[in-house]
């Protein structure tokens, strides 16, 4: 009978060389028992329920791998989540600037798009992750249901505060002058970052907070569902009744100076005027939800929803718009962001279900899907 050798070197060397790729591309994201074990989560009691964020995040400082990479995939500007076949559905965009901007959605789903192209990071969860949104480039905070993460330049970190359960959080802001940032979210939850903690103020209110905008650290808008919003002035959460809404208010916006605007349910549009809130028609026959908002000035705006839906507010009223281009026609939009300098130059996004993304060209004035 014939024997073979045991022993096959380009067996072995090919093993070798699976276990070392096994080992890499992974996303260092830190889990909530490493964060707790390590002593980094505190629970303050009471009111000041809190999850630690020291800003330095202890030993992370000479972490060199993983999420600290660069997006190095070759390709031209970004355009869209289609033109890119991102299927899962994206809930939220924000950015420090249009090479640094972030796309969160269900699942767990994170994209960073650094100006050149499109890429997925890991979140380390599979919970749905509804808003993004961040000091600078350094300093994002990412949450959603039942979740709290941060990307500190370098991994992403669970800061989930021990408290929060299954609540969901839907927005997350900062005034313009970056002293803090809130995270708002079902329950009149509103978290703020206080020297690297996330704590909990009182407002005195169950509502499911939809939207927030800080006009400034002291003045800060909420709204959410039946027409309902809160507002806190004097350092006091107070309830209101938005005008002319009973249903669901979705998002908010600010301009430059703080004229804000507001859309819901049934295309809802509202704005404040000499600081009180007054709505108006959004002349859409067909009265879509609108989701999505982005204040471009006191006097332009942009609010996309259902259906395609895509109103713009231009010097005193709102009318429809058309999307330019074949896909994205009848895909509903979640989110919308941007940014524009002062020569006109810049651009937005806006995204939504099962990839749905649009990319704004101020200089053209049109909203493209390719």
């Amino acid at each position: 009978m014939q024997t073979r050798d045991l022993w096959n070197p380009s067996l072995f060397i090919l093993s070798i060389c699976l276990l070392i790729a096994a080992g890499c591309g992974t996303d260092p994201v830190e889990n909530k028992d490493a964060v707790k074990s390590d002593g980094a989560s505190v629970d303050g009691g009471g009111d000041a329920s809190v999850a630690n964020d020291s800003g330095a995040d202890g030993g992370d400082s000479g972490d060199s791998g993983g999420d600290s990479k660069a997006d190095t995939t070759t390709g031209g500007p970004v355009l869209t989540a289609r033109s890119l076949r991102f299927n899962e559905d994206l809930l939220g965009v924000w950015g420090s600037s249009l090479s640094d901007v972030w796309w969160v959605g269900r699942k767990g789903t994170i994209l960073h798009d650094n100006g050149a192209v499109l890429a997925p990071r890991g979140s380390g969860t599979n919970k749905d992750l509804h808003a993004v949104g961040g000091l600078g480039p350094n300093e994002v905070w990412f949450a959603g249901q039942g979740v709290v993460l941060r990307w500190n330049g370098k991994k992403i970190l669970d800061r989930t505060p021990p408290d929060l359960g299954d609540a969901v959080l839907r927005s997350v802001v900062a005034p313009p002058d970056g002293s803090t940032l809130l995270i708002a979210g079902d329950g009149g939850l509103v978290y703020r970052l206080v020297k690297g903690l996330l704590v909990k103020e009182t407002t005195g209110t169950a509502l499911r907070i939809r939207a927030l905008r800080a006009v400034s650290a002291g003045n800060i808008w909420a709204i959410g569902d039946a027409g309902q919003g809160l507002h806190l002035t004097g350092g006091t959460w107070g309830s209101f009744s938005m005008p002319g809404a009973a249903d669901t208010l979705f998002a908010l916006d600010a301009g430059p100076t703080g004229r804000l605007f507001a859309v819901g349910a049934a295309g809802f549009v509202a704005a404040t005027e000499d600081k009180t809130w007054t709505a108006s028609l959004s002349n859409d026959p067909k009265n879509r939800d609108l989701y999505a908002l982005w204040a471009l000035s006191d006097t332009s705006a942009f609010a996309l929803g259902k259906d395609g839906a895509l109103i713009e507010f231009k010097g005193k009223k709102w009318g429809v718009r058309d999307i330019d281009g074949t896909y994205m026609k009848t895909a509903t939009f979640r989110a919308a962001w941007g940014m524009i300098d002062k020569a006109g130059a810049g651009a937005g996004y806006a995204v939504g279900d099962a990839g749905a993304g649009l990319r704004y060209d101020p200089l053209k004035n049109r909203w493209e899907d390719k």
